[in-house]
């Protein structure tokens, strides 16, 4: 999840969704899409990200970053 609509490379701003946070906090997600990561070994392109604009900052999933 994002809060930062410039880092996507592609987006599908019809994709609504609440999300439940760790701390009980429901936030809504205003589109889902493809980010672009650039790291050590090269550029890693994550799909299904959902943008969240009320996020105070980003977050990625460990799991999402091992299956490459």
């Amino acid at each position: 999840m994002t809060l930062d609509e410039s880092v996507f490379t592609q987006i599908d701003k019809s994709v609504c969704a609440k999300i439940k946070l760790g701390n009980g906090e429901l936030v809504e997600a205003s589109g889902k899409g493809t980010i672009s990561i650039k790291t050590n070994e090269g550029t890693r392109h994550i799909r299904d990200v959902l943008l969240v604009p009320s996020l105070d900052q980003s977050l990625l999933s460990v799991g999402k970053m091992s299956t490459f």
